[in-house]
């Protein structure tokens, strides 16, 4: 997304809570939201009482987890969980809690609503938890934004066509790289030697994470246990799972916030899913930290990755990380 593509670009975070944030905003009018929460399959008789103030974003539930978006009144409760890309996985608790919290609740009408791109990953586990409860549904948000600009809702205002033009920008049915090269990545490709010593240093902070993670996960002891890989355009490292959810990746990120900040400090980082914390109460004197909006990264002084004892050095500075940044706040 580009400054000039949308009156949005650089105002949000680009990630899943933002995108729930702004479809919520337009649900202020009842025509879009009866329209939207319509074709998201609640029932016209649930839509007569749903007024705004009914809707909320990030807020707790009893048992563990903080829905995307939550839709309750005296008569209603639903629940929509918000993907944007195919990569995101569901966390456990998206499986379990939320559809028990859901079928516990004695409210007329309820329901629980998955909102994803279509290739999404994990897709199949929602089709089992459709067979396993009735009230859960998917929906495409291809299929939502081509059903509102038909409604022609982009008419009514020229925030609301930004709004759409929004969505359909941030969602990603594709892993993919872009392969249209940029001007800068033209030049890289003529200079030969920097292009070599780019994926040479690459390959080489990838393989040290990989030869690090076991020793890691063992000085951390029970409830962590070494994860899966990410060898793409958004990073290079491994996941840290804890009590078998990946809530720490380490490595480097590649994404845009991430790029922008600190002449590019935060790509070595360990980074720490923000949901998973109950407090964030760091030492800012030790741990320099930034936020997209969904991971908390913590700065790895780039400066001991080539020290003689880089390997050692390095499962220091992530186990430390971890123990007074993730393990205190959780």
């Amino acid at each position: 997304m580009f400054r000039t593509s949308n009156i949005f670009y650089k105002l949000t975070q680009e990630n899943e809570d933002a995108a729930s944030e702004l479809l919520c905003n337009i649900f202020r009018t009842k025509y879009i939201r009866d329209l939207s929460l319509g074709f998201l399959g609640i029932s016209p008789d649930a839509l007569e009482s749903i007024k705004i103030e009914n809707i909320i974003t990030r807020k707790s539930i009893y048992g563990g987890g903080i829905p995307d978006i939550i839709i309750e009144n005296k008569d209603s409760i639903f629940f929509i969980e918000n993907k944007i890309r195919i990569e995101r996985e569901l966390e456990e608790y998206q499986q379990t809690t939320y559809p028990e919290h859901i079928k516990k609740n004695s409210k007329i009408h309820k329901g629980y609503i998955f909102l994803i791109p279509e290739n999404y990953k994990d897709e199949a586990k929602i089709d089992k938890l459709k067979e396993k409860y009735s009230f859960i549904s998917k929906t495409y948000w291809k299929d939502l934004l081509e059903y509102l600009y038909k409604k022609e809702i982009h008419n009514e205002s020229p925030i609301l066509k930004e709004a759409l033009d929004y969505f359909s920008n941030i969602v990603s049915d594709k892993s993919v790289v872009e392969t249209r090269l940029n001007i800068n990545e033209v030049v890289i490709m003529y200079n030969l030697k920097d292009l070599y010593n780019s994926l040479t240093l690459i390959d080489k902070i990838n393989q040290m994470v990989s030869n690090t993670a076991e020793k890691i996960v063992k000085e951390l002891g029970q409830n962590f246990d070494v994860g899966k890989p990410q060898n793409n355009q958004f990073g290079r490292g491994k996941y840290l799972n804890y009590k078998n959810k990946d809530s720490i990746f380490y490595g480097l990120s590649f994404n845009e916030n991430v790029l922008e900040k600190q002449n590019g400090d935060f790509v070595y980082s360990v980074a720490i899913l923000e949901n998973d914390l109950k407090t964030k109460n760091i030492d800012e004197d030790l741990y320099q930290k930034h936020s997209d909006g969904e991971w908390l990264y913590i700065k790895i002084d780039r400066r001991t990755l080539v020290e003689n004892d880089q390997e050692n050095i390095l499962i220091d500075n992530v186990v430390d990380i971890i123990k007074n940044v993730f393990l205190k706040n959780i």
